[in-house]
């Protein structure tokens, strides 16, 4: 493995740390009302009107006290997701989710509250909980490795 990409996934996982921690850390609700990216897999469509994400799961916890517990978290999902080139759609994270975006290959661009960042292959990136984001991708298909974070219910210790 290249020293830069060493680099990158190191990035990565310090990101996915901390918004584990902050997660772990924050008071919580349950049921916030937004939509899963599961469940918006079979909306988003390209130009075309090919379904354009296309989402498989790696790892989730959830389900299990002791799990949550021992993940100081209730619930983390660790997916892989394709978005088809010239797709655009909106997400809208949990009140209590942090998300952790490493894009494995392709280009695109994040718009949060009017501000665009276009991210290229290799560039990871968090997004607080409560926002909603505009992805969109240019000819190219995007790959993310998408990482959901939710603090869910306090638990006790």
């Amino acid at each position: 493995m290249r020293a830069g990409r060493i680099v990158r996934h190191a990035a990565f996982a310090a990101a996915v740390l901390l918004a584990l921690d902050q997660a772990a850390s924050a008071a919580a609700l349950k049921g916030d009302g937004t939509t899963s990216l599961l469940e918006m897999k079979d909306r988003v469509v390209d130009p075309n009107g090919i379904l354009a994400l296309r989402v498989s799961t790696r790892f989730e916890s959830g389900g299990d006290e002791r799990e949550a517990l021992a993940l100081g978290v209730a619930r983390i999902a660790d997916r892989d997701v394709a978005i088809n080139g010239r797709a655009q759609f909106k997400y809208t994270t949990g009140k209590r989710t942090h998300l952790v975006l490493l894009l494995e290959g392709g280009d695109l661009t994040v718009t949060i509250d009017g501000k665009s960042v276009k991210h290229e292959a290799g560039e990871s990136w968090v997004i607080p909980p409560g926002t909603t984001v505009t992805f969109a991708t240019g000819n190219d298909t995007a790959s993310v490795n998408w990482v959901e974070i939710d603090a869910g219910k306090r638990l006790s210790r």
